[in-house]
């Protein structure tokens, strides 16, 4: 318990500190004894205010009753011990609250002092409005002096046009050329052309001027001179041995007559180029005589690529045609087609065979020797229909069927198409032939009622 005489030593101690912290101006330190604690009451010592103990903890006990309210938050006890406030109770930052109203207009301030005189000269402003005329000042007095001469007045307006006086036949006398008049203003533009005036007088020749530098712009050619009387012939040059030039061709005579009939025949002219094929014609109408042949036993019309006969001779050569218009002939021995002579652009009979056009035509389809060296008749080709004779010099393979073949070089030029391999899915589909060479034996040919 805390007796009067040490809370009025405290309270002089107390106000002798805060003295000497005037009188220092120095921090005041107040420290409690140990076990001790700093108690600050109000001024007749009723009511505490702030308590510190030597442990560093503050005590407002005052603080859990106080009616006032603040947005800053302070945590205490049911003591009014103050505390470190736990994280739990700071929530999240608020949305920002509406703007407040405008606060009223506060009162306008006094006058503020004079500043110092500009050095910088302001903006001039507007011209002021124009003053009233003043009065008529006195006359003065009579100037013995000439003023100057005023400005020319404005040409009068021209007077009417007097009649027409009487025709004289006797020129009178040319009046002195009177003074140049004031150039009048310049009247607006007519829309109506006025009449010629008469030509002036043609004035006396100048002076001539001196002659003046010499151009480097040619001037106007002028007008060409009257031609000049023709001068005597002269005498007859020597004779040139140089041709002339040919001089424009003359009109063209009358027809002579025909001439006699010549007996003689002239050259033949060089071969034309071979046209291209035609269109392929409609199929004709069934022969009187109808008939089927068989190879092997099968009617050649129901093969799986069917071949229909367009004719037969007697010795059993057949000529057959398939769905897609391609032509070939049957031999009596049952052997497709028949051999021929190919020619070559290459001069070792290698490459694209060539077969002349008068033995072969385009859509056709025939055996061939597989090189020099193969054996006549061991492959089947067939020639477009849409292909084109060529001519050009060959190389000849030999042209025996039977005998061994040979590349002969010859000079000789061929007219002649060329020829493709007929083997493949592709090649049967274009010529619609999906038969070897053969032999196809036997051969029947039947009568169809």
């Amino acid at each position: 318990m805390t007796t009067p005489f040490k809370r009025k030593l405290l309270a002089a101690a107390v106000a002798g500190s805060f003295v000497l912290t005037a009188a220092m101006a120095a921090d005041l330190e107040i420290k409690a004894p140990p076990g001790g604690r700093v108690v600050i009451k109000n001024a007749d010592g009723t009511t505490t205010a702030f308590i510190a103990d030597s442990n560093g903890n503050v005590t407002i006990p005052a603080l859990p009753a106080s009616s006032t309210a603040s947005t800053n938050i302070v945590c205490f006890d049911a003591a009014g011990l103050l505390a470190k406030c736990p994280a739990s109770l700071v929530g999240a930052t608020g949305a920002t609250g509406p703007t407040g109203p405008t606060g009223a207009t506060g009162a306008t301030g006094s006058t503020g002092a004079t500043g110092a005189t500009s050095t910088v000269a302001g903006p001039t402003g507007p011209t002021g409005a124009t003053g009233a005329t003043g009065s008529t000042g006195a006359t003065g007095a009579t100037s013995t002096a000439v003023g100057p001469t005023g400005a020319t007045g404005a040409t009068g307006s021209t007077g009417a046009t007097g009649s027409t006086g009487a025709t004289s036949t006797i020129a009178g006398p040319t009046g002195p050329t009177g003074a140049t008049g004031a150039t009048g203003a310049t009247g607006a533009t007519s829309t109506v052309v006025g009449p010629t005036g008469p030509t002036g007088a043609t004035g006396s020749t100048g002076a001539t001027g001196s002659t003046g530098a010499t151009s480097t712009i040619a001037g106007p050619i002028g007008p060409t001179g009257a031609t000049g009387a023709t001068g005597a012939t002269g005498a007859t040059g020597a004779t040139s041995t140089a041709v002339g030039p040919t001089g424009p061709t003359g009109a063209t005579g009358a027809t002579g007559a025909t001439g006699a009939t010549s007996t003689a025949v002239g050259p033949t002219g060089a071969t034309g180029a071979n046209g291209t094929n035609g269109a392929v014609g409609p199929t004709g109408p069934k022969g009187t005589g109808a008939y089927s042949v068989s190879f092997n036993g099968t009617v050649s019309s129901a093969l799986p690529n069917p071949l229909y006969p367009i004719s037969i001779d007697i010795s059993g050569n057949t000529t057959l045609i398939s769905t897609t218009g391609f032509i070939m002939s049957m031999s009596s021995a049952g052997l497709l087609g028949t051999g021929f002579s190919a020619s070559y652009k290459t001069a070792d009979c290698t490459g694209t065979p060539y077969y002349a056009a008068g033995s072969r035509l385009p859509g056709s389809v025939f055996t061939a020797r597989s090189g020099p060296t193969g054996t006549n008749n061991d492959r089947l080709v067939y020639i477009p229909k849409n292909a084109v004779a060529e001519t050009f010099a060959r190389s000849s393979q030999g042209s025996s069927e039977t005998g061994a073949g040979s590349c002969n070089v010859s000079s000789t030029t061929v007219t002649a198409f060329p020829a493709i391999d007929l083997s493949g899915p592709a090649a049967i589909a274009t010529t619609g032939v999906g038969i070897g060479i053969g032999p196809h034996t036997p051969i029947v040919v039947n009568y169809v009622p």
